[in-house]
């Protein structure tokens, strides 16, 4: 089945695909790349839509392991996004320790801004 959603920007598209799929909650330790998903929060809000409902996390390990340990008590998939390079760094224990759990977790870093070319972030 095909649908269409009206979005503006490819954040709103990747909440409203994990809605879609019944992803309750979005971990994430937040940094320069999350300025559009702030934006598409914000805009799900606005709009009702409860999922996913972002969770903040202080430590990129921690956000891993809280969605590790909901995926053990539920048996439900869920996303954690990180900031990039250090905090991927600082997460890829906890995703080893996920994998070799074999616990599904859809794990995902922005794209820092420095390295970019055009506008800044």
């Amino acid at each position: 089945m095909q649908k269409t959603i009206p979005i503006e920007n490819t954040a709103q598209g990747y909440l409203e695909l994990l809605r879609e799929r019944g992803i309750k909650y979005f971990f994430g330790n937040a940094g320069t790349d999350f300025a559009s998903l702030v934006d598409a929060f914000a805009k799900f809000a606005q709009e009702g839509k409860q999922y996913p409902c972002p969770i903040t996390v202080p430590h990129e390990f921690v956000a891993v392991s809280m969605a590790h340990g909901y995926y053990m008590v539920t048996g439900e998939p869920q996303v954690v996004m990180v900031h990039v390079i250090v905090g991927t760094a600082n997460a890829s224990g906890a995703i080893i320790n996920a994998a070799r759990a074999q616990v599904p977790i859809i794990f995902s870093a922005g794209r820092t801004p420095l390295t970019e070319a055009g506008f800044t972030g």
